[in-house]
């Protein structure tokens, strides 16, 4: 989550190997939502204006929250429909 761990993984290229780890047709539903969210970090531009480096300590207003956590949801409620 901060700064310099995002900056090491980056150095070593660790976004093509989740790439390929993703790929996997047998992968898990919640391994494969994990793999999408670091490689969105990971290949996401720095925004410089947060006030932290470490995005664990980021504020989020309780609506956005929900409103992630509703997603999360839906998105797992779809898998186990589709599985």
């Amino acid at each position: 989550a901060t700064k310099a761990v995002r900056e090491y993984l980056r150095s070593k290229n660790i976004y093509y190997v989740l790439r390929e780890y993703h790929q996997q047709t047998n992968l898990d539903f919640s391994c494969g939502r994990t793999c999408e969210r670091i490689i969105q970090i990971l290949i996401g531009d720095e925004d410089h204006t947060l006030e932290t480096d470490n995005f664990l300590e980021l504020s989020v207003p309780d609506h956005l929250r929900e409103k992630f956590q509703d997603i999360d949801r839906k998105e797992e409620e779809e898998n186990k429909i589709n599985e």
